[in-house]
């Protein structure tokens, strides 16, 4: 939890994301309870080791059914 000069308290998350496809959901798992437990402004940067669209990726396009996931819980956290 950091405070600002002018009071305001908001909460810094690191994150390094899983990259073993058989463990991702952990992160994101992580991520969801942290924002549930969040009572003020959060920024959350990293790596998340995920592909959220297929202009991110060259070869096949193909956008991971876990991707999604990802990119719902995103969206959750912008709410």
């Amino acid at each position: 939890m950091i405070t600002g000069d002018d009071g305001v308290e908001w909460c810094f998350t690191g994150l390094y994301g899983e990259s073993h496809t058989g463990r991702k959901e952990e992160t994101w798992r992580l991520l969801r309870t942290l924002n549930v437990e969040r009572h003020t402004a959060w920024v959350c940067i990293g790596n998340f080791n995920e592909i959220l669209c297929n202009e991110e990726k060259k070869g096949e396009f193909h956008v991971p059914k876990l991707a999604w996931i990802v990119l719902e819980m995103l969206l959750m956290c912008v709410a």
